[in-house]
């Protein structure tokens, strides 16, 4: 794999890439937190705020 240094605007491709990563992981929690807050009341898709900031 090529480094980002070698492609045209490499700066702007690599703060692209960082916003990318981290809308995955924030994406990612985002799910989590609904499964895992689906899974403790019993299957219900609207879990209490207090639960999924727990």
């Amino acid at each position: 794999m090529l480094p980002l240094e070698n492609y045209p605007l490499s700066q702007l491709l690599s703060i692209l890439v960082l916003i990318l990563i981290g809308i995955f992981f924030v994406t990612s929690a985002d799910s989590g937190t609904f499964v895992v807050g689906m899974m403790t009341t019993n299957g219900s898709q609207n879990s209490s705020n207090k639960l999924k900031i727990f």
